[in-house]
């Protein structure tokens, strides 16, 4: 057998791959700068198996970038949005803040192209994430019966606020903060204690 030839790969394989690496093209390059022709390099397969497989760069886009970050983030929900008895509440608040970070952090890869591709007319943006919605949902409504007389609308407001202040400090995280402010673990903790107790000093 020629060493030099490829084994064969099955369709399933090579979806696997060309997803991988739609994944990889989109998250360093974003949605408008990625081609197909460079997905396909790193894939190890010609644009025309990546077009027979997948019918566009916008469905491509959806299956490698969109998919994937919303199953993990419902996941990401039934684990960790759940009522807490009031004498855990702090305990539980700090914990589900530092999975929120870690969370992020792992998925910043697929939230970055996501988010940039907003503008982009045919792409299935943030704002169309349903995982997202329930996220928002989910926490208000817990945050809501906390705050009591405060409503509903308060409520999401902060959700909304403290989720973008974590999210942005993640993505960002590598020209904000230098080394000389501390690592990683100062940096959970600073974000952790933003979130759950505001810039204190000036309260």
């Amino acid at each position: 057998m020629d060493q030099g030839k490829r084994r064969r790969r099955s369709a399933s394989q090579l979806q696997e791959a060309i997803l991988a690496a739609a994944a990889a093209e989109f998250g360093s390059r974003g949605y408008r700068r990625a081609t197909t022709a460079a997905i396909a390099r790193r894939a190890g397969v010609t644009e025309a198996q990546l077009f027979r497989l997948f019918g566009s760069k916008a469905e491509l886009f959806q299956k490698a970038v969109f998919e994937p970050l919303e199953r993990r983030l419902a996941a990401f929900n039934e684990a960790h949005l759940k009522p807490v008895e009031g004498g855990e509440f702090a305990a539980a608040a700090r914990r589900y803040v530092a999975a929120l970070i870690a969370f992020l952090r792992e998925n910043r890869a697929l939230f970055a192209p996501l988010i940039a591709a907003e503008a982009e007319e045919g792409v299935p943006g943030v704002a169309g994430s349903e995982s997202l919605k329930d996220y928002f949902d989910r926490n208000a409504a817990l945050v809501a019966e906390r705050l009591g007389a405060h409503g509903p609308e308060r409520a999401e407001l902060l959700v909304r606020i403290s989720f973008a202040a974590v999210l942005a400090n993640v993505l960002f995280a590598d020209w904000l903060f230098p080394a000389r402010l501390g690592g990683q673990a100062q940096l959970d903790e600073a974000i952790a204690a933003f979130v759950l107790e505001g810039i204190s000093p000036l309260q």
